[in-house]
């Protein structure tokens, strides 16, 4: 009996881990940006899954980029103003736990003809 709900207890989180992102739409008065953002990471040096590293397809029209990580006290575990440096899960060159974190993404794009600044915001879950 214990090996049929470990089974089940594993089958749950593979498919958790396999479709651990979240796809973000613009609001209906932009087209500016689609985001891809997971929900999950490894940080465990075995080349998959070890970043988490929001995608978008804002492109040129992206001016502005600011990603920030807290712990679930509210302290800040990372931050980054550039859109290719993701987070290896580590604060002060030290391996977090495995828990929740929450992240905030404010960027700011442009069209040529209005500029706007969206926030984001969500949690992301460390696998060790």
């Amino acid at each position: 009996m214990k090996k049929k709900c470990l089974l089940f207890l594993f089958s749950a989180f593979a498919a958790t881990l396999f479709s651990g992102f979240s796809m973000v739409e613009p609001n209906d008065q932009t087209e500016a940006c689609k985001w891809f953002i997971p929900n999950i990471f490894s940080p465990n040096d075995d080349g998959v899954n070890d970043t988490f590293l929001p995608y978008s397809d804002c492109g040129a029209n992206l001016l502005s980029y600011e990603m920030k990580i807290f712990n679930r006290w509210g302290r800040l575990v990372f931050e980054t103003t550039s859109l290719d440096e993701g987070w290896n899960g580590k604060a002060g060159g030290k391996d977090l736990p495995s828990e929740i974190y929450v992240y905030y993404i404010r960027y700011t794009t442009s069209d040529d003809i209005e500029k706007e600044t969206e926030l984001m915001s969500g949690d992301v879950f460390i696998i060790r």
